[in-house]
């Protein structure tokens, strides 16, 4: 993934570089920011843009869409409707704002509380997977964060309609009008690349699917 990738590069670029990660949920994120415990972070630039106290530089709209683990009962279904994700158990990776929970009941047709319908909600990448590749459960997801499960085949994407509209633009935020750092800065472009080749491999397979 980005961060393990990000890290090797930053320690084979500067041996003496101390770093720290936070894996943590976007507004936990913004705290750490804000309060000068993190440099920067990779995340969703949208929870940033209007203060004027942080600086975002969007790079990866996200596509969305329903992952399970290969040999799920619904695998091989076509046209899914929400009421077939629904009889399975479902798991909430991350932190769902208020406008991301309307959007959701919205789209589907739905009523009350979105989040009193996900069995599980947990902002850490390993023990989702493992939860859902130890179970039947079903998951709304950021596909870029699945791809090391669907190139494997561990995971499969689910056909539901309509399609999950969520929006989420990937980029970097910082604290606005700060020097940045060397490696710091060397950050920065690796993110851009692994971005942008996101984007270059995304839209070759969408090429390839036509």
């Amino acid at each position: 993934g980005l961060l393990g990738r990000l890290l090797g590069e930053l320690m084979a670029g500067a041996p003496g570089l101390r770093l720290r990660t936070l894996i943590e949920t976007t507004d936990r994120l913004l705290d750490a920011l804000r309060n000068e415990t993190l440099d920067f972070f990779v995340g969703d630039v949208r929870a940033a843009d209007t203060d004027s106290e942080l600086q975002v530089e969007p790079l990866y709209t996200c596509r969305f869409g329903w992952f399970a683990r290969q040999g799920h009962p619904l695998e091989g279904r076509r046209a899914l409707t929400i009421d077939d994700v629904l009889r399975h158990p479902l798991i909430a990776p991350g932190f769902i704002g208020p406008e991301d929970e309307r959007r959701f009941l919205r789209r589907y047709g739905l009523t009350g509380s979105m989040l009193d319908r996900f069995t599980l909600q947990c902002a850490d990448g390993g023990t989702v997977s493992q939860v859902m590749l130890a179970t039947d459960a079903v998951m709304p997801a950021i596909e870029l964060t699945m791809l090391e499960e669907l190139r494997a085949g561990s995971v499969i994407a689910l056909d539901v309609q309509p399609v999950l509209d969520a929006e989420l633009v990937l980029g970097i935020v910082q604290r606005a009008g700060r020097t940045l750092a060397p490696a710091a800065a060397r950050a920065f472009d690796f993110v851009r690349q692994y971005l942008v080749g996101l984007e270059a491999e995304a839209a070759s397979a969408g090429g390839a699917a036509r």
